[in-house]
């Protein structure tokens, strides 16, 4: 695909380096058209722009994390191909990421979006859920019972989002929670996105660190400062913080 004049703009312009990334794409079309839609517009675009910046699909096994949600899950060719992916992953030893992501209004009915979100949940090592997604796929209110419902043997951490209150942790021997900051939101766009970046980030630096509450903690108290500086900016991708700008604002509170 031939990158307009202004999506090259923004790829050389960009301050991301990916140059040393390998990573998979997973989306999916949520309209059938003979037209192409906006979704796979974006797709093409996306994988365009990886392309130029030397990023192979290819190379998933050589990653270290695979991350996903169910939103990949919602059409039979997407879901095909992102539980395939997830097979590969796991087959080579790839640190498993998810987020269920819900979004009632995409799906044919409820049923159908806690039966994706279970295939997903029984993949993963690592969970990032919120409070309202817990209790939807549970179908309990009480968060404890809900964790022990659905914890599986190949699960390390569970994170329950609690939005600005912060998040709980569970592991099979710890649980607690962290709590959030007090910041000027001015768009929630992100937010989840943000917290499940920095958790990742730890995660990668310390694989052992749901092991450990002390180590736990702060990189959950990192995951909670990334999504609330996501909060303060509009958009998604642009109000993601850099890693400097986390440790700024970190080093700022008490």
């Amino acid at each position: 695909m031939t990158l307009t004049p202004f999506q090259e703009e923004l790829r050389s312009t960009s301050r991301w380096d990916f140059s040393d990334l390998r990573a998979l794409y997973v989306n999916c079309t949520l309209k059938p058209s003979p037209e192409l839609s906006h979704t796979e517009g974006l797709m093409r675009v996306s994988m365009a722009i990886m392309e130029r910046n030397g990023v192979d699909a290819d190379y998933i096994r050589s990653a270290r994390a695979f991350h996903f949600g169910t939103i990949s899950l919602i059409s039979e060719r997407a879901r095909s191909a992102a539980l395939q992916a997830v097979k590969i992953a796991r087959e080579a030893g790839l640190l498993i990421s998810f987020d269920p992501n819900l979004r009632l209004n995409l799906w044919p009915d409820a049923d159908a979006a806690r039966t994706a979100m279970q295939s997903g949940w029984s993949l993963a090592h690592v969970i990032k859920v919120s409070e309202e997604e817990l209790e939807f796929l549970s179908q309990t209110a009480d968060l404890a019972e809900a964790a022990r419902k659905l914890w599986h043997d190949d699960l390390r951490v569970l994170i329950i989002t609690r939005g600005k209150a912060g998040c709980r942790y569970v592991t099979v021997a710890l649980n607690g929670e962290v709590t959030g900051f007090d910041v000027a939101v001015t768009d929630t766009t992100g937010a989840g996105d943000g917290f499940v970046a920095g958790l990742l980030k730890g995660l990668l630096a310390q694989p052992d660190a749901h092991l450990d509450e002390d180590r736990l903690r702060v990189l959950c108290r990192y995951a909670n400062a990334v999504g609330a500086l996501t909060t303060t900016r509009r958009g998604a991708i642009p109000a993601l913080p850099t890693a400097e700008q986390v440790e700024a604002f970190l080093s700022k509170q008490p």
